[in-house]
């Protein structure tokens, strides 16, 4: 049974932008039991919607360098590469996650038997742990009035933006204006 032919899946519903290894994963529910050379189960569509769910999460953080692989008793693992920094996430056929993050070839961390949110979570930090540098980002136009006021003026923005998500070195710049 193809699950993509089964009731409507909200997940399965819209695409990111025809993402290669989002279509790997899809691919995944087409597999029927066998599919490795007479091994293999069959992918749930909980285990593809998880997996499109978890490498979208990663794809809106930056990282778009990714695959995703199918396991024979019903993984999916799905790699994230970032310059010398390599992360996999393999949801297991219960449905727990394991996580793992290599630096330069090196295992750094190793998480076994994560929850679905757990793994979220990790994704959610992906950038910290490839760069560390943020720059605070601050604009005004005008001169702020102090006092009474209530809410920011309209031309006042400060937000904490990320450089990059490779190591850089920032330098502040000065800004003058005489009226």
């Amino acid at each position: 049974m193809n699950i993509l032919n089964t009731p409507y899946v909200p997940v399965l519903a819209y695409r990111t932008e025809f993402d290669p290894t989002e279509s790997k994963i899809l691919s995944f529910g087409e597999f029927q039991s066998g599919w490795h050379y007479g091994e293999g189960i069959a992918f749930t569509k909980r285990a593809i919607e998880d997996a499109i769910l978890l490498h979208r999460q990663i794809y809106f953080k930056g990282f778009q360098k990714t695959d995703a692989f199918p396991g024979q008793n019903g993984e999916i693992q799905i790699t994230v590469y970032n310059e010398n920094h390599y992360f996999q996430f393999e949801r297991q056929k219960e449905g727990s996650w394991e996580v793992t993050h290599e630096d330069n070839n090196q295992e750094v961390e190793f998480l076994p038997l994560q929850s679905f949110d757990q793994a979220l979570n990790y994704v959610n930090g992906l950038n910290s742990k490839v760069c560390d540098t943020y720059v605070l980002y601050t604009k005004v136009i005008g001169t702020p009035i102090g006092g009474s006021l209530t809410t920011w003026p309209s031309g006042f923005r400060t937000a904490a933006y990320q450089s990059s998500i490779a190591n850089a070195r920032v330098r502040q710049a000065l800004l003058s204006v005489n009226t």
